[in-house]
């Protein structure tokens, strides 16, 4: 675990890398502290969307390829907001109590969602 708060979790992502390119794994108990239940691999467009993302679930968001830059908030708070960029070998848990919204996406992207 990188940085923890209430708000979230950061935690760097174990990679391997050779000459063949970057192999990066995460496991449930490792860096992911939730069973998963569900997991989707959504790009640029659907992560922009965001209708599709399910806020009644602890998630995980884990970047495969490019970067995206956060906003996130407790609920129901007056606190600043904190700004959090994610690159390939670093994800993000957020809590249900955590209000977030993307600021900026790189451009072919693509995440994994890790559901609750």
């Amino acid at each position: 675990m990188i940085e923890c708060s209430n708000l979230y979790q950061l935690f760097e992502i174990p990679h391997i890398t050779d000459h063949r390119g970057v192999l990066a794994y995460f496991e449930t108990g490792g860096q992911i502290n939730f069973k998963i239940k569900k997991l989707e691999i959504v790009t640029l467009d659907q992560l922009t969307d965001q209708k599709h993302i399910d806020r009644t679930s602890k998630i995980a968001l884990v970047p495969i390829n490019g970067c995206i830059h956060l906003e996130v908030s407790a609920k129901n708070s007056n606190r600043p907001l904190q700004n959090i960029r994610l690159d390939n070998h670093l994800g993000i848990v957020l809590p249900v109590s955590t209000r977030w919204r993307i600021i900026e996406i790189s451009m072919n992207s693509k995440f994994v969602i890790l559901y609750s």
